[in-house]
């Protein structure tokens, strides 16, 4: 009975230390966009952006490209996807709008949510991992200078919260 007790916390403990070693964290250096292990080794560049953020089960980072616009003042952002494993990389450009930022993964990593750009105002858009099914979800007037978007991990519904930053 020891020994199977034994084999069990081992097993448990194994799996415990290989799952950890296969998360990945996603994060932003020099308008570049890097994934690593949770431990900062094995870092690998991914693509050129802003704002990644790792899906849930560690396959793919969402995150911003960042170019001069041709159409208006200012930056030219949309919403891209890069698949970890084949590196290639993917802007969903069917988003009706040529400054989305933010992206945010569900928790089953199906969707995101983000913030757009419509009609002179900030809305939340969600549209399906594989960029297709775009709509607002909320069409508020958001007036800070930066908004954060989140999916509850609780329940299946959006939330927004509004940071306001100021500079001293």
């Amino acid at each position: 009975m020891k020994r199977i007790a034994l084999f069990l916390l081992v097993c448990v403990a194994f799996s415990a230390l290989t799952s950890a070693a296969q998360r990945k964290i996603a994060y932003e250096h020099r308008d570049n966009i890097f994934v690593a292990d949770t431990d900062g080794t094995h870092q690998k560049k991914v693509a050129a952006g802003a704002l990644p953020e790792i899906s849930p089960d560690g396959t793919r980072v969402a995150f911003n490209t960042d170019e001069d616009s041709k159409t208006r003042p200012g930056p030219e952002r949309h919403i891209a996807i890069a698949d970890l494993g084949t590196g290639k990389v993917r802007i969903l450009k069917e988003i009706p709008s040529d400054n989305c930022f933010g992206p945010v993964w569900s928790p089953d990593g199906s969707k995101l949510a983000f913030s757009i750009m419509a009609e002179k105002e900030w809305h939340l858009g969600l549209v399906n991992a594989d960029g297709s099914g775009f709509r607002f979800v909320k069409n508020a007037e958001l007036k800070s200078e930066a908004m954060e978007n989140r999916f509850s991990v609780t329940i299946s519904t959006i939330f927004t919260r509004s940071i306001w930053t100021e500079t001293f």
